[in-house]
């Protein structure tokens, strides 16, 4: 299974219906793999963008393929973050185009995303030497940038955190704000963020290092 957010709207490419068993399922859109799918995937999105709905589901006999078809309408880049927690169980958001999100960035050429996360969360909130706890997950989003249609991949990465360094975020990235949250508190703040930030956190909740905070 695929599952990619553009703006709002959650994109599944699944090769059955079982696969998202926990997934209300409005419509079902079966695609084959030839000249038409693309236009096809791109007309439902658009659609359902237009009527404000919130997934549209593709079933592909050949998943692969025609993600790979998808995948390649855009410029790929590869980011890795992290959802930080400290000794207090707070989790670490930062504040960012009118968004409350979690750090994250591009990896360097030929870098470990587990060595990415971990630097681009203390570039762009200023402590040191987060602690990798496990992964949780990978989201893909879409959006522009500079004119051009951006596809991103990101490795998402559950960290602990134990100092106490005072947080800084970075101003060069757009970052208006970084601080730690309770758990009422970031609840409260992913009313007013992504998709794909939601699916992290929920990942984090239902995984079993989610009970050592």
């Amino acid at each position: 299974m695929y599952k990619v957010f553009i703006d709002s709207l959650a994109v599944y490419f699944l090769k059955n219906k079982q696969e998202i068993k926990n997934v209300f399922v409005k419509q079902l859109i079966k695609i084959n793999v030839n000249d038409e799918a693309l236009k096809t995937i791109f007309k439902e999105i658009e659609k359902s963008t237009l009527l404000q709905e919130q997934k549209v589901i593709f079933i592909c006999d050949d998943i692969y393929r025609v993600w790979e078809l998808f995948k390649n309408k855009y410029e790929f880049r590869i980011a890795a973050g992290g959802l930080v927690v400290n000794s207090e169980s707070k989790v670490l958001l930062i504040y960012k185009n009118k968004h409350w999100d979690l750090p994250k960035g591009h990896l360097k050429q030929n870098e470990n995303p587990e060595i990415g996360a971990v630097r681009e969360v203390e570039e762009e909130s200023g402590i040191s030497q987060p602690q990798i706890v496990g992964s949780l997950m990978v989201t893909y989003h879409t959006y522009m940038y500079r004119g051009k249609h951006i596809l991103k991949k990101n490795h998402w990465f559950l960290m602990k955190y134990e100092k106490n360094e005072t947080l800084v975020p970075q101003e060069e990235e757009g970052i208006q704000k970084v601080e730690w949250k309770s758990k009422k508190e970031y609840i409260n703040c992913l009313e007013n963020s992504y998709g794909s930030i939601k699916d992290v956190f929920n990942a984090f909740f239902d995984s079993n290092d989610a009970r050592e905070f």
